[in-house]
């Protein structure tokens, strides 16, 4: 059967092309390619042609990444073939039913399951390079969504592969290939049944199809993973997203609930390591994109980049794990704990500068004030003392970004310190509760869970009803 997936998704990616206008949902939002002569296609084509030539001809020594050229050329051929593809002016619905195939059955072909992450990895990141590569440069400065659907690809490349290496050898070498094609189904049945359709339709349909992805992820986890721990990180990631799609959503969506976003992502991530390991953030990062692009979130997209940072850390630490033998359970944790300290300090950072004066500012501050303080506590928690260097790091690198960005106001390095001084407090009180069972940290974390939803449900409410007023005072 494997065989015979990747055919099916070309088949699939043709007839979205051949099917085009009974597929739009309305007028095309794609530009198409009417100045082809200013894509460098000859040049990419040059750069194709010499890249499968380093690596095919033997004399020039480079055998050790004969693979990788090869499948840079591919990757930059593909990626070639999407933006001509625009020429055809489709809406985003087919690109990204297109993006998906083509990757369904890139991955398909490279068929690490026989031969192994070691063995295949040269070949696929190569071609992970050149769609990125390729996608890129075609995208160059074009205006709106022209070249979006080769970016998308470059993503589900880039997901589908770390899916695939992290899964090693056998079946669960082939999960990236597998969830990619549900994804692609998923696609097409939503723009299918949602092309004619209203917009609030739509939106339902949106949700549908991702209930159809999940769905399809428990079937693989049952009958041909045999990992049912697969279908819930696939599960985490569908409601992650659905949340991230709607919060960033809104015109009202700010910094910090695009900070928030991020956050969950790295929970997410935390959870799906316990699970799976590597492969389980890879799985997350891969379900969560697709439901991400199937909600049409492209904020809740790049809100998902530091799961993707993760899942890339873990595909390196497990090809050459000589290089990183040093790094086990606990520096992970610090890794995941720097992150969210950086995420932590700036999601206070952009709340108080965002806030206002009155009642109602002081209330939604304090609210919002409370729910980074349980995250604090949670990630202290979970993450342990390993975890707690990592978010004191975290903490000091915000100054450092905010000088990058041209800041030159000590306002960034306020909430550091204060963050870095609360964590030192609690610290001591919380000890006892590092060194609990997995069930008492969940039940823990469950409590501080809930905590957290009232608290962000508070400053969030205050917050809109604090802009909305302050609309008004403007208007007036």
């Amino acid at each position: 059967m494997g065989w015979l997936i990747p055919w099916i998704a070309i088949a699939i990616s043709l007839a979205a092309v051949l099917g085009r206008g009974a597929l739009r949902s309305g007028p095309s939002n794609s530009a198409p390619v009417q100045d082809a002569e200013k894509l460098p296609v000859g040049l990419l084509i040059s750069v194709a042609a010499l890249s499968a030539l380093a690596g095919l001809i033997p004399g020039l020594h480079l055998a050790e990444f004969s693979r990788s050229f090869v499948g840079a050329a591919f990757g930059i051929i593909l990626a070639l073939g999407i933006r001509a593809s625009e020429t055809l002016s489709f809406d985003e619905r087919i690109g990204r039913i297109i993006a998906a195939g083509l990757a369904t059955a890139a991955l398909g072909w490279a068929d690490i399951g026989a031969t192994g992450a070691k063995e295949a990895y040269p070949g696929l990141l190569g071609l992970v390079l050149g769609a990125g590569i390729g996608s890129l440069w075609l995208r160059g400065s074009s205006k709106g969504q022209a070249g979006e659907p080769g970016l998308a690809f470059a993503v589900f490349m880039a997901t589908g592969a770390f899916a695939n290496l992290l899964g090693m050898t056998g079946k669960t070498a082939q999960a990236g290939t597998m969830l990619m094609f549900v994804a692609t189904l998923a696609f097409l049945l939503e723009t299918l049944f949602a092309s004619n359709l209203k917009s609030v339709a739509q939106a339902w349909f949106r949700v549908a199809a991702i209930g159809l992805l999940v769905s399809g992820a428990w079937v693989l986890a049952r009958r041909f993973f045999f990992l049912s721990d697969l279908g819930w990180v696939a599960t985490g990631s569908a409601l992650v997203a659905l949340v991230v799609s709607w919060r960033l959503s809104g015109v009202n969506s700010n910094a910090s609930e695009f900070l928030i976003a991020s956050i969950l992502w790295v929970a997410l991530a935390t959870v799906a390591f316990g699970l799976l390991k590597g492969f389980g953030i890879a799985v997350a990062a891969l379900s969560g994109t697709a439901c991400l692009v199937a909600y049409g979130s492209r904020a809740g997209v790049l809100s998902i980049a530091p799961l993707l940072a993760l899942s890339g850390y873990r595909t390196f630490r497990v090809l050459h794990p000589d290089s990183s033998r040093a790094f086990d359970i606990g520096q992970h944790y610090a890794l995941i704990g720097l992150l969210l300290g950086l995420l932590l300090a700036l999601g206070l950072l952009e709340w108080t500068r965002s806030s206002r004066t009155g009642a109602r500012g002081l209330a939604s501050n304090l609210f919002a004030a409370l729910l980074i303080g349980t995250a604090l506590c949670g990630g202290l928690i979970l993450l342990g003392t390993r975890g707690s260097v990592g978010m004191l790091f975290g903490f000091g690198f915000l100054p450092v970004l905010a000088g990058l960005k041209g800041e030159r106001a000590w306002t960034s390095v306020v909430p550091a310190l204060a963050l870095s001084a609360f964590l030192t407090l609690v610290f001591g009180p919380l000890g006892p509760e590092l060194s609990l069972e997995r069930s008492e940290k969940l039940r823990l974390l469950a409590i501080l869970a809930g905590c957290g939803l009232v608290f962000g449900s508070c400053a969030s409410i205050l917050g809109h009803k604090r802009r909305d007023s302050g609309s008004a005072e403007a208007a007036a």
